[in-house]
């Protein structure tokens, strides 16, 4: 679907349309089309700092509100994983219903969060975003695995093995012992922590100057009689779209 026209684009192409329409090439019109164009852009730079830097600020408080909470989430999946390697450690079998129950609450919590802001960031951060929140997910889930198994005995191969492929885990070592497996998935822990950090300094340290140099080039005149006509034709088919 083509990108709805802002009012720059219509302002500019309108006098396009006027100025081939009616013929007129003197250079007193060519200096009035000009200043249309001009004053044009200028507001047209006015309205895209204002939209940039709000939505450049929500973005970066959405990331870091989600980072705090994936923080927390990671944190207390730890917490988790180190009363289970205590409880291999000892022999123990503790009952981990009450902190299961609790987790998956914050799991839920967390997911909710990012359904619910996900509209405030671009596409292909959502994409790395979504896959943060899928990795958790199947942590959580293979944490209860082993808090469900009998402590200290050797993991389903089978079930270890989708545990490694939604994780992403590329391990040779046999991950069928709990130990290491716990330890396995408090590296995927490890590194979502670091793409999140990743993806704030992506957001924070953005170009203002080149994105408005991108978007420029989307709503410049065109230099050359041939340009001119070409961008007009392309304005009457998208005008007709619009009506």
């Amino acid at each position: 679907m083509d990108t709805p026209l802002n009012a720059t684009q219509i302002i500019i192409l309108t006098t396009i349309i006027n100025t081939i329409i009616s013929g007129l090439v003197g250079g007193i019109v060519i200096y009035v089309i000009q200043k249309k164009i001009d004053a044009a852009i200028q507001q047209s730079l006015f309205i895209y700092q204002t939209k940039f830097t709000r939505l450049h600020e929500k973005r970066l408080e959405t990331l870091e509100a989600w980072h705090q909470k994936y923080t927390n989430l990671r944190g207390a999946l730890e917490k988790w994983i180190f009363e289970l390697e205590r409880a291999i450690k000892d022999g123990s079998h503790p009952d981990f219903t009450e902190r299961e129950k609790v987790m998956r609450e914050e799991i839920k919590a967390f997911n909710n969060f990012h359904d619910a802001n996900e509209l405030f960031l671009p596409i292909e951060i959502n994409e790395k975003t979504g896959d943060i929140v899928k990795k958790v997910l199947f942590v959580y889930m293979a944490v209860k695995g082993v808090s469900q198994s009998d402590i200290g005995s050797p993991l389903d191969a089978k079930w270890v093995d989708v545990m490694k492929l939604e994780l992403g885990l590329t391990s040779e070592s046999d991950l069928t012992d709990p130990g290491r497996f716990l330890q396995a998935l408090l590296t995927v822990l490890l590194t979502q922590s670091v793409t999140l950090y990743r993806l704030y300094k992506s957001v924070a340290e953005i170009d203002f100057d080149e994105e408005y140099r991108k978007y420029m080039e989307r709503i410049t005149p065109p230099k050359t009689e041939r340009e001119w006509r070409k961008r007009e034709k392309e304005m009457r088919k998208r005008m007709k779209e619009v009506v």
